[in-house]
């Protein structure tokens, strides 16, 4: 079957015809979505710079000379620099006032000239195939109420889809080779597909069918569901579909009904909570601790959800120090930094038939020694090398003492029906290598007292076989709305007698923010604030999402999924991998799947990496993710503010400690600017774009024609200096180490490093003007009808300043203090 199509009008940009054509386009696109719109726009002004090449070049070929037909319908000549460009050009010209009329096209060997650019309708769904001639390179084709396909014929005869077009929806393409091709479709008749060249003996074809599957309410909710979600499952289909069915009214309108009620419900957090990444990944670590760090304590030996295990080694215990003893009888007594893990047979030895030595030094080198007979490999003198016994026991050995008995231990027998037993399938089928402690054991019947710092030592006797304390990471809940009634004061005081710095937790007290200041509340007992100490009474705050470790553990045999990075906890290479299991994980399982979608989409816009994302910290980043799950349905100035505020952010974009010019001029006589790398971004790639726009998104232009800038750089020079004074929170406890970062809580404004100075705004008035001057409030007015009061703890200071606790305002005697009656209305 032949096509039938006339040339596309003239090539000239300043054709009234093309410029018609644009008008009527230009028309129809303002309907869109303003996203779309400002898509559109630019591909229209791209084609209207490249139009008058691409369409000169479909001259006829006796014009020149240098040109000659090829036997499959292309133009060709001499050398290669002189061969036509065949990339692709957005269609200009094509608008529902301007589709080509049809007349008959001829054959390529009769054709005086070779269009790069076809429209069409389908074809008839009894007509054969309709061949699309070679020279083609963008095919405007109308949208089909039956079934539409542009299929790629191959010359053995196989048919490759490329792109559809049913029931009147837009044209989409395949999956497969064709599943990047970029379709452009507006209005509501017809849509641009570009074509690579086919292969040699190739030709494209449309071909129209009725399609063979009727398409049911299920499919609808389907695929309704596929643009939503992260896919809906069997279960949310035909429950989805039963609520459509149950609505006495036609299904066109009972669809609508049903989906509108689904969006809005996604919408109404009180219906469906959001999912929190930073929760999710919080809830389920169970990681490894050898101590107390500097975040906070570990598991107590015989406190619920405290745990034993049978095997010595794990893959923690990576570049951990071993020193073999050796105790004359034939066995081998093992140490662990100094503290005994297990005594095994003689003798130790490696795959290359060597005998480790008694009373020597070896460096633990190998990280999967989880389980008994895991492989463990030990290194002297740079080698790593696998030991193939211990004894007569293959591979990592069981905790042991034959007639002897360990420092600190207690029999747990009698305790068995507060003990989980858990049986690995590692190396050794069925035994039992982990015990879970499920409920407190009597203080009367457990003779460990607490100390900060290593506490792997301790070991338990149940039956007859040797466990030890397998430590693990204790996580509170400190969340916005729940925070530690002491700031994690219980755990600084717990630890201030550790013998190393980092076995002491930080206090836990999140700084007050613009996100929890409404929920923080004044504790009189003892508290303690980061870089703050409080004898008596603070200000407790806490964060979102930051709730505690779930003690019923989870992931395989409740060894828990996630790892906490520490200095004492080497987890390996899968810690690297945490952000994108637990984005997966949390996604594929939340209910709020379009929240999640929402979110995903905004990741994709303000997006953080480079050396800011350490492979091996999880939380900091997940922290950040969640500002678009909180914000997925509200207002975009608060992602932008939440983002703006980010420490992650900040380290990213260089405006971390940036400082003003005049600070560091005053500080070291040198002459330097801010950087101007967020002051540019967040105005380019976060918010307004390069060009001014109007309200249909179309492309704002100069008088002269040109196209319109938004800011200029002296604008960026300008709105560097606001993004200065900003620096990390203290580091507190309860939250992931990152060095010497606080990745988590808000940023907070240091007033030495800021400039003061005025800052202009784009729209010629400075930032903040016709906000009041105090010496235009009225007078006292903090006693009129509408005046909010900040709670300020024990003094009067200013959040800003860190000289909370000196004697300067402490002492100071000019201070005016008063008490509020508690039957004032102010009270």
């Amino acid at each position: 079957m032949k096509l039938e199509s006339r040339k596309i009008p003239g090539h000239d940009p300043t054709d009234p015809e093309l410029e018609q054509a644009k008008n009527d386009l230009s028309m129809e696109k303002s309907k869109l979505d303003p996203w779309v719109v400002i898509l559109v726009v630019g591909a229209l002004a791209l084609a209207a710079l490249t139009g008058l090449r691409v369409i000169s070049d479909a001259r006829p070929a006796q014009q020149s000379d240098k040109r000659k037909l090829r036997d499959d319908g292309y133009t060709t000549s001499p050398s290669a620099s002189q061969a036509p460009s065949m990339s692709y050009v957005p269609s200009t010209s094509y608008s529902p006032s301007n589709i080509p009329s049809t007349s008959n096209f001829p054959s390529a060997s009769s054709q005086p000239s070779f269009p790069k650019m076809l429209a069409v309708d389908c074809p008839a769904e009894t007509d054969d195939d309709a061949i699309i001639p070679k020279t083609i390179i963008l095919l405007t084709v109308s949208k089909s109420s039956s079934l539409c396909m542009l299929i790629l014929l191959k010359e053995d005869g196989s048919r490759v889809p490329v792109a559809r077009s049913y029931r009147g929806n837009d044209w989409e393409p395949y999956g497969g080779l064709y599943a990047s091709l970029s379709v452009d479709c507006y209005g509501n008749y017809q849509c641009d597909i570009p074509l690579e060249p086919p292969p040699s003996g190739a030709t494209y074809v449309l071909k129209s069918t009725s399609p063979a599957h009727a398409i049911t309410i299920e499919d609808k909710v389907a695929r309704f569901l596929e643009s939503a979600t992260f896919g809906g499952s069997p279960a949310e289909i035909d429950s989805l579909a039963k609520t459509i069915a149950s609505y006495e009214m036609d299904e066109t309108t009972a669809i609508d009904r049903a989906f509108a009620s689904w969006v809005a419900n996604q919408q109404d957090s009180t219906t469906t909570p959001l999912t929190s990444h930073r929760a999710f990944f919080r809830q389920r670590t169970l990681s490894w601790s050898l101590g107390s760090t500097r975040t906070t304590l570990t598991t107590q030996p015989c406190a619920m959800g405290s745990r034993y295990r049978r095997y010595s080694f794990t893959g923690s215990d990576y570049e951990q120090l071993l020193t073999i003893g050796n105790d004359g009888n034939g066995t081998l007594p093992l140490f662990v930094n100094g503290l005994v893990r297990t005594v095994v047979e003689a003798p130790i030895v490696f795959s290359d038939g060597s005998v480790a030595e008694g009373g020597k030094n070896y460096e633990l080198c190998s990280r999967g020694m989880k389980g008994l007979g895991a492989t463990v490999k030990l290194r002297q003198a740079g080698s790593c090398r696998k030991v193939v016994s211990f004894g007569s026991f293959n591979g990592n050995p069981p905790i042991d003492f034959f007639d002897t008995t360990p420092p600190e231990w207690f029999d747990i027998t009698p305790y068995a029906d507060a003990i989980d037993q858990k049986s690995y399938r590692y190396y050794e089928e069925g035994s039992i290598q982990m015990l879970n402690v499920t409920s407190t054991i009597p203080p009367e019947h457990c003779s460990y007292s607490f100390a900060p710092g290593l506490q792997e030592h301790f070991f338990v006797r149940f039956g007859s076989e040797w466990f030890i304390s397998d430590t693990r990471f204790v996580l509170l809940n400190n969340d916005i709305d729940t925070p530690l009634e002491d700031g994690g004061q219980s755990m600084v005081s717990a630890t201030s007698e550790a013998a190393k710095r980092d076995w002491k937790v930080r206090c836990s007290n999140v700084p007050r923010t613009y996100q929890n200041e409404d929920r923080c509340f004044w504790n009189e007992d003892r508290t303690c604030a980061a870089g703050q100490k409080f004898l008596s009474g603070g200000l407790v705050c806490g964060s979102p999402n930051e709730v505690s470790t779930s003690r019923s553990g989870g992931g395989v045999n409740g060894d828990g999924q996630f790892n906490v990075h520490t200095k004492f906890d080497n987890a390996g290479d899968a810690q690297k991998e945490l952000k994108q299991h637990i984005w997966t994980a949390s996604v594929l399982s939340a209910k709020d799947q379009l929240r999640q979608r929402v979110a995903w989409a905004l990741s994709q816009i303000l997006v953080i990496g480079g050396t800011v994302l350490q492979p091996t910290h999880t939380e900091q980043h997940l922290a950040y993710y969640d500002i678009f799950v909180r914000h997925a349905f509200g207002s975009f100035r608060d992602v932008l503010k939440d983002v703006s505020l980010s420490p992650m952010m900040a380290k990213y974009l260089d405006y971390y400690q940036s400082k003003s010019t005049g600070y560091i001029w005053q500080k070291s006589k040198d002459l330097e600017y801010p950087d101007e790398n967020y002051a540019r971004e967040v105005m380019q790639l976060f918010s307004i774009g390069l060009y001014k726009l109007n309200q249909d998104g179309t492309v704002q232009r100069n008088s002269d024609g040109s196209l319109a800038l938004a800011y200029t750089n002296d604008d960026i020079i300008e709105f560097a200096r606001v993004w200065t004074g900003f620096n990390g929170q203290d580091l507190r406890g309860n939250i992931e180490e990152k060095g010497e970062l606080n990745g988590v809580d808000p940023m907070r404004f240091d007033a030495q490093w800021r400039d003061h100075f005025p800052k202009m705004g784009l729209n010629g008035q400075y930032i903040g003007h016709g906000l009041p001057l105090c010496a235009d409030l009225p007078s006292e007015h903090f006693l009129k009808k509408g005046a909010v009061y900040r709670l300020m703890g024990r003094t009067s200071q200013s959040d800003l300043q860190r000289d909370q606790e000196s004697e300067s305002w402490r002492d100071n005697g000019e201070a005016v203090q008063f008490m509020v009656d508690a039957e004032s209305e102010l009270h």
